[in-house]
């Protein structure tokens, strides 16, 4: 299908349905054990990796690395990838906060495994919509895409994001090898995004 409004829209609205459910069953159930909360935010990222994998192919976006990647990219997929880091950003953000610290090493971890990757989810949303970002502001690039108000809150939640992750920075996995390579070429994207 080419692109178009109507397609646009039955994509967003869906998307939408997905991020208000999930913030409704994990935001509103504050009360329950954190092994709940933490399957719930589990199972809505898979389910947000399925609405992803099911977009029609002129609505497909990945992540970019270059602005010629951003330049070939519709509205409409700027649009909604916008939206879909934005959601996933909101999603994760319980886990992202503050790692336990050991007080005979001093070393300081993610408290578990689903919380280590879904703050790693948080953090490479919010990379990404910066990277959406064009370089030099755009006006005619923004028009296109979202109002103003839009780009404002994804601005502000993704930098929220990278400021978080900066001021907690010191701390690393206490895993070595493949992990925590891919964490330092995590960690050099924060730095070069801030």
């Amino acid at each position: 299908m080419a692109p178009n409004h109507s397609l646009y829209f039955f994509c967003l609205i869906d998307l939408i349905f997905i991020s208000h459910t999930a913030i409704n069953h994990i935001y509103n159930n504050v009360h329950d054990e954190t092994k709940h909360v933490r399957r719930r935010i589990d199972l809505y990222n898979k389910k947000m990796d399925q609405w992803c994998s099911g977009l029609p192919n002129s609505m497909r976006f990945q992540e970019l690395n270059d602005n010629r990647a951003r330049s070939n990219m519709n509205p409409y997929q700027a649009s909604l990838s916008l939206h879909y880091y934005s959601a996933r950003i909101v999603l994760n953000r319980p886990c992202f906060s503050l790692p336990k610290s050991n007080e005979e090493t001093g070393i300081r971890a993610f408290r578990s495994h689903l919380e280590r990757d879904s703050a790693l989810i948080c953090l490479r949303s919010s990379l990404a919509m910066i990277s959406l970002l064009p370089d030099q502001p755009d006006a005619d690039w923004a028009y296109r895409i979202a109002p103003w108000w839009t780009f404002l809150h994804f601005l502000v939640q993704a930098t929220t994001i990278l400021l978080l992750h900066m001021s907690v920075e010191d701390f690393k996995f206490c895993q070595t090898g493949e992990g925590s390579a891919k964490y330092t070429d995590l960690l050099a994207g924060v730095i070069a995004a801030g």
